[in-house]
């Protein structure tokens, strides 16, 4: 009964206990001596700065002032002298170098003509012209001639449009291709004759026989100076004065000789 009783008498531990809160460790943020450092270095240097220029003589500030319009002047002279010297290198390079144009239309040394049903095109031997109006020679080469018929109606076929030509077309860099690279030295006009010529036109069937086009041409060629720099002639022609006496064919005619072409669109660099 004595154990009994001891053991009602004695204090609860769980009261007698109390927990202690949950703090976490908390570590106290010391300042970043070196970013302070060098703050205060720079805080420093500005106030060294404007104490001396408020304790400079008069005289020491006019020094001061006359030796920074000479560094500027320094500075903007060598920077004229440069770009004096760009524009001279600039200028030599543009009056010696190549500079390949075309002279006038192809010729059509052998028939013209298109088949609507088979929708395509046949051309015989044509002859391109050409001349280095430059002074120095260029390595050529000539891309083959592409021609477009545009029938008068329209028709929503992509290869029946008119050809466009931009800047983009100037700056290929080509690779040998048909005729490969030749030498075009400076002088008078030249001409090469191409193979015969055989084009397909997707669609044209669709257009009828009886219909009339537009006749086109572009001619490109690319070359090369020996320093390396790449250029580009790209011209699209538009035949005039054909044999029917108008500005249009009719596929199943044959078209041989020389005609007058209307520059439609050309790029050169």
């Amino acid at each position: 009964m004595e154990n009994d009783d001891r053991k009602n008498n004695a204090p609860d531990a769980s009261e007698s206990l109390t927990p202690t809160p949950n703090i976490p460790n908390q570590q106290s943020k010391k300042p970043n001596k070196s970013a302070h450092t060098s703050q205060k270095a720079k805080d420093d240097k500005k106030k060294s700065y404007c104490r001396s220029w408020r304790s400079a003589s008069p005289i020491r500030k006019i020094e001061i002032f006359i030796g920074a319009l000479l560094a500027a002047g320094a500075l903007g002279y060598l920077g004229a002298t440069i770009w004096g010297n760009l524009q001279t290198k600039w200028n030599f390079e543009a009056e010696h170098r190549p500079r390949v144009i075309f002279t006038r239309p192809p010729q059509f040394i052998e028939p013209f003509t298109c088949d609507v049903e088979k929708e395509m095109m046949l051309a015989g031997k044509f002859r391109v012209w050409f001349r280095n109006i430059g002074n120095e020679p260029a390595h050529v080469l000539l891309m083959p001639t592409e021609f477009h018929l545009v029938p008068n109606k329209p028709f929503d076929i992509p290869i029946l449009k008119r050809p466009v030509i931009t800047d983009k077309d100037c700056e290929v860099i080509a690779t040998p291709y048909g005729y490969g690279e030749f030498i075009v030295n400076p002088g008078p006009e030249e001409f090469l004759d191409s193979e015969h010529h055989q084009q397909n036109f997707p669609g044209l069937a669709s257009v009828g026989n009886d219909a009339t086009f537009e006749f086109y041409c572009v001619i490109r060629l690319y070359y090369s100076e020996d320093s390396g720099s790449h250029h580009g002639t790209c011209v699209a022609y538009r035949f005039t004065e054909l044999p029917s006496g108008k500005d249009e064919i009719r596929c199943g005619e044959q078209i041989t000789g020389f005609f007058q072409g209307t520059l439609f669109n050309e790029c050169m660099n």
